[in-house]
C-alpha cells in the first residue's frame, strides 16, 4: 500500500493520493460511497477549529454586499498542495482521475438503492474500490513503451505512451495524439539538423549578411519544421497501421465505459454527470464516448460524433470493413497491462530454460518464448475472442483449455529468423526438426519445460504440446527466493532453507546433522529466519500438561509465508528506493537545471564542482539501476 501512494503522489499529486489512501483503509472490502469518501478525508484533514469562532465568523456580513461572498475560514490542517483537502470539489475531481486510469472501479447499486440528496431529492451511490496492485505498476511505464518500441514499431510506442498518459482515450484521439507526439519529435531532429549545418558554413558569414538574412533563415526553418499534406497522411497511414497490430495482439483492449453504470430503474441525478466527468479530465464540454460494439448504441454514438475530430482520420478509421469492426464507433481504449506481463513472462521463461537446457537442446528458449506468445495472443487477441463470442459454453471452456497448447507449425512464426533457417536447413524440414527438438524439451524434469500432449511419431502435424507454464514460474520464483535468503542471511541459511523445503519438519539438532554445522550455530541462524518470518516453528506437546520438557520443537519451511515475506520486503525496498531517488533529485535540481542549459559543453568548469557533479550523477544511476533490477524481482514474485 506505501508503494502504491508513493506511486500515485509522483504522477498525479497529492489530492490523488489523500482520496486513493481513504480508499484503502476501513473502506477498502465492499467499496464506499461518494459521500463515506468525503466524510473520510475531511475526518483526516480537517483541523480542530472553536465552535464559537466558527459561529462569529459566519456571522459577518459579506464583504461585498453586491455578490453576497462572505468570509471563510481555512478548515483544512495544512495546504491543499500537501494533500490537505476538505472541499468535495477536489475529492470529487480526484476520484475522477482515479477512474480515468483504471485505478478505481465504480460498482452499480442494488436495484432501487437510492441516497437522499438533502433538499428532498435522490441518486443513485456507486460504491468505488481501490486497485493498489495496479497502481504498483505505474513506475513500469516506461518499461511497457520500450517493449512496444522493440517489438512493434516507433509508432507503437508513441501510442502506448499516450494511452498510459491519458489513461484511456478514443481511437481517433489515440491516432492524433501519436501523431502530435511524433511530428514533434520529427521536428526536433530536423532542427538539430539543421542548426549543425548553419554551424559548419556559419564561419564564412559576415555579420551584416547575417542580420540582413535573419527574417528569411526563420522562415526557412519554420517551413522546413513543419511537415507536407503528404508526409502527414503517410505519417497518419503508419500511425493507423500500428494502432491495428497493438488491438489485434491484444496490447490494447476496450475500457469500460465511465457512463454505463446507469440502470433501467435509476431515479434522479446521478453523483457524476458527465459533461462534468468530462471537464475535470480534459478541461473541454465533451461528451466521452461508450466502448459498447452494440449497434443501437453505434447508431446513436454517430450523432452525438465530435466535430472537432479530423475527418482524415475518421475517413482512414472507416476505410474498409475490416477497420470498421476493429475501430467501432465511439470505441475507448486503454493498455492491457497483462498482455505486456505475458510476454515478458515468456522472455524470462525462455531465458530460463535456454540458461538450463541450451546446450542439450539447440534454441531451446526460443521455442518457449515462442509458444507461450502465441498463447498469450490467443488469450488477448479480440480475433480470438470474437469467435468464442458464437461458441456454445461447452465450446468456450474447450477452447479456453486449448490455448496452451500447440504443434510445431503454430510456432514457426514467432521463431527468429535465423532459428527457423537452422531448422530448415537440417534434414527433414522444420517440422520434423522443430518436433524433435520440442520431445527432447519433454525428457526434462528439472524443471519440466514441456508436456507432450499428443504423441509426435506419426502425428501430421508433428505432434501437440504444452508448455509447462507453471512450474517454470515456480521454479523460478524459488531460484529468487534462494538468492534473497542468501544475501540476507548467509549461505548456510541457504542451505537450511533447502533442507527443510526437501525434507519437511526437522528438530535443530537433525537440522544441523544434513546441513553438516555446528548445533549451537544452526539455533542461531534458525532463530534469525524465524524472526525475519523466513520459516516457521511448529510446537509438539507428548503430554496433555503443559511442561516444556516434553515438547519437541520441530522447524519447517511454509513456502506461502516466505512468498509473502520477500514481496513484502520487495515493495518496501522498491519504496523506498523511489523515495532516496526523489530526494536525489530534488537535492540535485540546481545541477540538473545547469546541465541542461549548459548543452554539450562542459557543466562547470570548476573542477571540484565537476567532481561533485560526477559523483551525483553516479549515485543517481546507481539508484536507478538498483530500482529497475528490483521492480524485475517484483514483476517475477506478483505478476508473472
Amino acid at each position: 500500500l506505501d508503494l502504491s501512494s508513493n506511486c500515485i503522489r509522483d504522477t498525479f499529486g497529492p489530492t490523488v493520493q489523500t482520496v486513493a489512501d481513504c480508499l484503502t483503509g476501513r473502506l477498502a472490502e465492499n467499496g464506499s460511497t461518494l459521500s463515506q469518501i468525503v466524510s473520510v478525508v475531511r475526518k483526516q484533514c480537517k483541523k480542530v477549529l472553536n465552535e464559537n469562532l466558527d459561529k462569529l465568523v459566519s456571522n459577518i456580513p459579506p464583504v461585498d454586499r453586491a455578490s453576497g461572498s462572505k468570509l471563510k475560514i481555512n478548515k483544512a490542517r495544512g495546504p491543499e498542495h500537501a494533500g490537505y483537502v476538505v472541499d468535495a470539489d477536489p475529492i470529487r475531481a480526484a476520484l475522477i482521475v482515479l477512474l480515468q486510469h483504471s485505478l478505481v472501479t465504480a460498482l452499480p447499486p442494488k436495484s432501487g438503492e437510492t441516497v437522499d440528496n438533502g433538499d428532498g431529492g435522490k441518486h443513485v451511490a456507486y460504491k468505488y474500490i481501490f486497485h493498489p496492485n495496479r497502481a504498483r505498476l505505474i513506475p513500469r511505464y516506461p518499461r511497457y513503451i520500450d517493449w512496444a518500441k522493440r517489438h512493434v514499431d516507433e509508432n507503437a510506442a508513441a501510442i502506448v505512451e499516450e494511452v498510459l498518459v491519458h489513461g484511456r482515450v478514443r481511437t481517433e484521439d489515440a491516432v492524433r495524439y501519436a501523431m502530435e507526439s511524433l511530428q514533434r519529435f520529427l521536428s526536433a531532429d530536423k532542427e538539430e539538423d539543421e542548426s549543425g549545418d548553419e554551424e559548419e558554413k556559419g564561419g564564412g558569414t559576415e555579420e551584416g549578411e547575417g542580420d540582413n538574412e535573419n527574417g528569411a533563415d526563420s522562415e526557412e526553418g519554420k517551413g522546413a519544421s513543419e511537415m507536407d499534406e503528404d508526409e502527414r497522411a503517410e505519417l497518419m497511414k503508419d500511425v493507423v497501421k500500428s494502432l491495428k497490430k497493438l488491438i489485434e495482439e491484444g496490447y490494447l483492449e476496450l475500457a469500460p465505459p465511465l457512463d454505463t453504470l446507469k440502470t433501467d430503474e435509476d431515479e434522479g441525478e446521478n453523483e457524476f454527470e458527465l459533461d462534468e466527468m468530462t471537464a475535470a479530465i480534459t478541461g473541454s464540454k465533451r461528451k466521452l464516448p461508450s466502448s459498447t460494439t452494440d449497434e443501437h448504441d453505434n447508431k446513436k454514438q454517430k450523432d452525438d460524433e465530435d466535430p472537432s475530430d479530423d475527418p482524415a482520420i475518421v475517413s482512414l478509421l472507416r476505410s474498409d470493413n475490416s477497420s470498421k469492426r476493429l475501430f467501432p464507433r465511439g470505441s475507448v481504449w486503454r493498455l492491457n497491462f497483462q498482455m505486456f506481463h505475458d510476454l515478458m513472462r515468456a522472455v524470462a521463461l525462455g531465458r530460463l530454460v535456454g540458461e538450463r537446457y541450451g546446450d542439450k537442446v539447440a534454441g531451446a528458449g526460443y521455442i518457449v518464448t515462442a509458444a507461450l506468445r502465441l498463447a498469450a495472443i490467443r488469450e488477448h487477441s479480440p480475433r480470438y475472442a470474437a469467435q468464442m463470442s458464437i461458441m456454445s459454453e461447452e465450446d468456450k471452456q474447450n477452447h479456453i483449455e486449448e490455448r496452451r497448447k500447440f504443434s510445431p507449425d503454430d510456432i514457426m512464426p514467432y521463431l527468429p529468423p535465423t532459428i527457423l533457417n537452422n531448422f530448415q536447413n537440417k534434414a527433414g524440414g522444420a517440422r520434423l526438426n522443430l518436433s524433435s527438438a520440442i520431445v527432447s524439451l519433454s525428457h526434462f524434469t528439472w524443471p519440466p519445460v514441456v508436456m507432450e500432449v499428443e504423441e509426435a511419431k506419426g502425428h501430421p502435424r508433428g505432434g501437440v504440446f504444452e508448455i509447462a507454464v507453471r512450474q517454470l514460474v515456480d521454479h523460478l520464483r524459488g531460484r529468487v527466493l534462494h538468492k534473497v535468503v542468501l544475501d540476507h542471511h548467509g549461505l548456510i541459511a541457504a542451505r537450511i532453507c533447502a533442507i527443510l523445503e526437501t525434507k519437511g519438519h526437522l528438530e535443530s539438532d537433525a537440522l544441523a546433522e544434513s546441513a553438516m554445522i555446528p548445533a549451537k550455530e544452526t539455533r542461531e541462524i534458525l532463530h534469525r529466519l524465524y524472526r525475519d518470518n523466513y520459516i516457521d516453528l511448529f510446537n509438539l506437546q507428548k503430554t496433555k500438561s503443559y511442561n516444556p520438557k516434553d515438547i519437541v520443537y520441530l522447524w519447517h519451511v511454509s513456502k506461502d509465508r516466505m512468498f509473502k515475506t520477500v514481496c513484502d520486503n520487495a515493495c518496501r525496498a522498491f519504496t523506498n528506493l523511489r523515495l532516496r531517488t526523489q530526494h536525489e533529485t530534488e537535492v540535485g535540481k540546481e545541477w540538473i537545471e545547469r546541465a541542461k542549459e549548459a548543452g554539450a559543453s562542459d557543466e562547470n568548469d570548476h573542477e571540484e564542482d565537476k567532481m561533485n557533479y560526477n559523483k551525483f550523477c553516479m549515485g543517481l544511476e546507481r539508484l536507478v539501476n538498483a530500482t529497475l533490477q528490483l521492480d524485475e524481482t517484483i514483476m517475477v514474485m506478483m505478476d508473472f
